[in-house]
């Protein structure tokens, strides 16, 4: 999804589940949604999750390398089994913020 044809102009936030597969030019697709010029908000944030042990983190190594190799700042985090809640919590306030950042937009633009 957000590959081709999708205007996403206040968007600094983007969570992959699936990289479908070894898609590098989709991958910077996403991302170069969320990194689009913005009035206000300057930093984007892309995360991307990935199952360990699976043929999608060979995948995935494939795509960090590309993006590395395009000048992109890249950070692996890896989330133990116990972790997992906070990082759900983590990714859920993430996609709050952005919320209340939509919310206040269209309350100055009324």
């Amino acid at each position: 999804m957000a590959n081709f044809a999708i205007d996403l102009p206040d968007a600094n936030v983007a969570i992959q589940i699936s990289g479908q597969f070894g898609s590098r030019q989709e991958e910077a697709q996403r991302l170069g949604r969320i990194l689009r010029p913005k009035k206000q908000e300057n930093q984007a944030y892309f995360y991307s999750l990935v199952a360990k042990n699976t043929k999608e983190q060979e995948f995935a190594m494939n795509r960090q390398r590309f993006l590395t190799e395009q000048g992109y700042a890249y950070r692996i985090t890896e989330a133990l089994p116990a972790e997992n809640d906070q990082v759900i919590k983590e990714v859920k306030a993430s996609i709050a913020s952005l919320d209340a950042y939509r919310q206040k937009k269209r309350k100055l633009e009324e």
